[in-house]
């Protein structure tokens, strides 16, 4: 099925826009004719993205600069979509980080915020944003997964059990919400060149894997949305996960420690 203002519009909300993946979701939304709600703690960077995304065809953009780790920050977005009649109709839980780090050696405020934003906010959005989306005649929901859902990854614990939380969370709706038409996807990206590994605190360099770009994750995303509860990202990716299922989670636990280990 293809994503068009016309089946899964006329307006998509991004979390995360401001940089990486939700960057990219914006832009080639943007590209399809799609209206846009951008999501961002960074007010300077979703400005200059919404003056792009003008450019590139969006015919409507709302920005807003909001924490969404932040208790009140769902409840409030989703209050203005309603007061302000905003036609939604395709959800991108895009925002969320990892920390590359000992845990016990971690911070616990950091990790707890982790934690709350990559599976509180996609569960309290979505479930907010469902009576909007359910009232169309077809909606869509992409919630960003990881393929370390699948891979016991140690310094990355948190994030990878909350990757797998994520992945679940979608393939339970995805047959959930199949009789009220709204198609619910998990995106399990590898690799990526974003902002992410920086932030993460990984050398790049140190990685003997070959990144995929973020504008093939979102291709692989829209190819998906409507036919599948999730998807990996790339043939690599796709068959290290297919792999891993024929080994003890022992091993490959270890396997990741020897990769991962600083």
């Amino acid at each position: 099925m293809s994503i068009s203002p016309e089946v899964y519009g006329p307006t998509a909300l991004v979390t995360g826009a401001s940089a990486g993946l939700g960057l990219e979701y914006s832009k080639e939304l943007a590209r399809k004719g799609f209206s846009l709600v951008l999501v961002a703690r960074r007010k300077d960077r979703l400005e200059a993205l919404a003056e792009e995304c003008r450019e590139l065809g969006s015919p409507r953009i709302d920005v807003f600069p909001l924490d969404l780790t932040e208790k009140a920050s769902c409840s409030f977005l989703t209050n203005q979509i309603m007061e302000k009649k905003i036609p939604l109709g395709l959800l991108i839980n895009n925002a969320g980080f990892g920390k590359y780090e000992a845990f016990f050696e971690s911070s616990l405020s950091e990790q707890l915020q982790l934690l709350d934003l990559n599976a509180r906010v996609p569960l309290e959005l979505t479930h907010r944003l469902l009576p909007i989306l359910k009232s169309r005649p077809r909606s869509g929901v992409i919630i960003l997964s990881s393929i370390v859902a699948h891979l016991p990854s140690p310094y990355f614990a948190n994030y990878s059990a909350t990757k797998g939380w994520d992945l679940l969370f979608a393939e339970g709706l995805y047959h959930e919400l199949r009789p009220y038409r709204v198609d619910v996807l998990a995106v399990l990206p590898g690799l990526t060149t974003t902002e992410f590994h920086d932030v993460a605190g990984i050398r790049k360099d140190k990685i003997p894997f070959p990144f995929r770009k973020a504008p093939q994750v979102v291709q692989t995303s829209f190819r998906a949305l409507g036919k599948k509860a999730a998807v990996i990202d790339g043939k690599r990716n796709k068959i290290m996960v297919f792999l891993a299922r024929f080994l003890p989670r022992s091993w490959v636990g270890l396997l990741n420690a020897k990769v991962l280990k600083r």
